[in-house]
C-alpha cells in the first residue's frame, strides 16, 4: 500500500513544507539569541507536527505490514515499532 491518494499527498507536502519554514523560523530565532521559551514552544509545535506526519506514514506501514503477500509480517511489524519509537 502506498498513499496514493493525491489530495493527501498534496496534504503531507504542505505540511512539510510549514515543518521546513518553521524550523528555519527557529534556526534564525537561535542566531539572533532569541527568548528560550520561545524557542522550545516552537521546537515542540515542530515535533508535534512531525509527529502528526510519522502516524499516517506509520497507519501505511502497517497496512503495508498486514498485505497479504508480505513475506515476514513480524519481522516487518517490528521495524516499524522501532522507527517510531
Amino acid at each position: 500500500m502506498r498513499i496514493e491518494d493525491e489530495t493527501k499527498k498534496k496534504d503531507l507536502k504542505n505540511r512539510i513544507a510549514r515543518l521546513e519554514g518553521q524550523l528555519r523560523g527557529i534556526a534564525k530565532m537561535i542566531d539572533e539569541e532569541g527568548d528560550c521559551t520561545k524557542i522550545a514552544e516552537q521546537l515542540s509545535a515542530a515535533k508535534q507536527a512531525l509527529s502528526q506526519v510519522l502516524a499516517t506514514f506509520a497507519v501505511c506501514a502497517f497496512a503495508e505490514a498486514e498485505h497479504p503477500y508480505t513475506a515476514s509480517k513480524q519481522s516487518s511489524i517490528a521495524k516499524i515499532v522501532k522507527i517510531i519509537s
